[in-house]
């Protein structure tokens, strides 16, 4: 075991083996000639302690749980998000029928619509244009919304998970107490 000692003029950190007690070494900082004591004590070791690992059964319900209120989250977030785009979708769907119907009673009906062949054939496709486009992007609004879901669950599960396992292993003993090794 070493000895450790301070040099009185630099103050630097030194240490020496134990059979040099009593005699001049040099300095490695300042080169003076330094007295290692005879009654050197090493420096106090702080204990590191070992990291616990958590219970298996415990982890595996707190992943569970984390991951379930994960998903209600995400879905909650991902709804929020693709609102307006399901919205579009479903108004343009709508003008569409409604003027595709318009076009179509205007062929079957032409006398009790007073609206001639070729402007009720406009309605009716751009009707069916415009109801096709509607649901178009009321599924691509539903399929960025599972998207956003997928892409969400774990990063929010993870973070979940972690504040769940801090919150169990406050409330709870440690299954294994902890060991100091020297």
């Amino acid at each position: 075991m070493l000895a450790h000692f301070v040099c009185e003029r630099c103050g630097a950190q030194l240490s020496a083996r134990p059979d040099f007690a009593g005699q001049a070494i040099p300095c490695t900082v300042c080169r003076r000639p330094v007295v290692v004591p005879v009654m050197a004590s090493p420096p106090p070791v702080q204990p590191r302690l070992k990291r616990v690992e958590p219970d298996e059964d415990a982890a595996a319900e707190i992943a569970l749980r984390a991951f379930e209120e994960a998903r209600g989250i995400a879905m909650a977030e991902a709804k929020r998000a693709t609102v307006r785009g399901r919205v579009q979708g479903v108004v343009l769907a709508l003008i569409g029928a409604m003027a595709g119907v318009f076009g179509a009673a205007a062929l079957a009906f032409p006398a009790v619509l007073w609206v001639p062949p070729g402007p009720a054939l406009v309605a009716v496709v751009f009707g069916a244009l415009a109801l096709l486009i509607g649901v178009a992007v009321w599924r691509l609004a539903v399929q960025t919304m599972h998207e956003e879901f997928r892409r969400r669950v774990p990063g929010i599960a993870d973070r979940l998970r972690r504040r769940h396992w801090d919150a169990h292993r406050s409330t709870s003993p440690p299954s294994f107490p902890r060991i100091a090794v020297g």
